[in-house]
């Protein structure tokens, strides 16, 4: 049975269609940005091979060529109308593939370089903190490098209600205890002028 989240993004779809509207971004900008930050915070390489949990409309993907990074990439997403758009797009992408699978159930057989994951944390539901801590180790016995990955930030002046945040002095303690002690946190960046950070991006390295 489809869960709450899967009908979020399908509505999300149906209104908004190949926009990252879909996937709860604000703007293009302000997503592009985000992957800047991902990238940055591990120093991807184009013989890398990546794994985006959680890729949607594959504008992960886009940005990493936009940037001439030729990593061998893999996108999964739960919901079948993102990985048959992204299909369509990086069609001639011969250094890609995108596969339905959710994450949350399925394991992950193949290793990669950097699992990475962005915006998939914000999406609140009665689990959401154990299931971000499940999601985080599967993603770390899935890499060979590391793990980068991105989350509203509890230490902020407003929350919206339909979105999850989480404390990440609690996150981070949490990787290092039970994944690795290799980790780099940001917390001093902002996605929009005039605010707050309200997101923190870590990653978690294998040594």
């Amino acid at each position: 049975m489809k869960n709450k989240v899967y009908y979020i993004y399908k509505n999300l779809y149906l209104k908004f269609g190949d926009n990252p509207a879909s996937v709860k971004a604000r703007t293009s900008k302000q997503q592009q940005l985000r992957f800047e930050y991902l990238v940055n915070c591990a120093n991807l390489k184009s013989n890398d091979s990546i794994l985006d949990v959680g890729s949607g409309l594959g504008n992960f993907l886009f940005y990493l060529r936009k940037k001439k990074l030729r990593c061998n990439y893999t996108g999964i997403d739960f919901y079948e109308q993102f990985i048959k758009i992204s299909k369509k797009k990086f069609k001639k992408d011969n250094n890609s593939q995108f596969l339905q699978l959710d994450i949350s159930h399925h394991k992950i057989k193949k290793k990669y370089d950097w699992v990475v994951l962005s915006g998939t944390f914000n999406d609140k539901h009665r689990r959401s903190y154990l299931e971000m801590l499940k999601i985080l180790t599967k993603m770390f016995k899935a890499c060979k490098k590391g793990i980068i990955f991105n989350s509203l930030s509890k230490y902020v002046d407003f929350e919206d209600k339909s979105l999850f945040y989480s404390h990440p002095d609690k996150i981070f303690k949490f990787c290092v205890q039970n994944l690795s002690k290799y980790i780099i946190l940001k917390t001093d960046y902002q996605l929009k002028k005039g605010t707050i950070p309200f997101e923190y991006t870590m990653c978690v390295k294998k040594k």
